[in-house]
């Protein structure tokens, strides 16, 4: 299953970077969020012997781990803007 997150993760990279390039960065860390969220109760639905559901799920789970660097410029914009004041 970490091997499906880890590709998911490959894949939401790119679409997370074109998702902030398209809105502001603040609303793409905030839909991130909101995904990741999600996400995660997501993957409770899969049942004991489901393997291909949970590896699909997990595949899911990993996509907004792409944009982890959001988390990232987020926090420089915030520091920057703190240290101009």
């Amino acid at each position: 299953m970490a091997c499906a997150m880890l590709v998911g993760s490959f894949v939401g990279g790119p679409i997370w970077a074109a998702i902030a390039k398209r809105v502001e960065t603040r609303n793409a860390w905030l839909l991130w969020s909101m995904a990741v969220a999600f996400n995660h109760l997501v993957l409770g639905f899969a049942d004991k012997g489901d393997v291909y559901l949970a590896v699909a799920l997990a595949f899911i789970v990993g996509v907004p781990y792409g944009a982890r660097h959001l988390n990232d410029t987020i926090v420089r914009d915030e520091i920057t803007c703190i240290d101009m004041n």
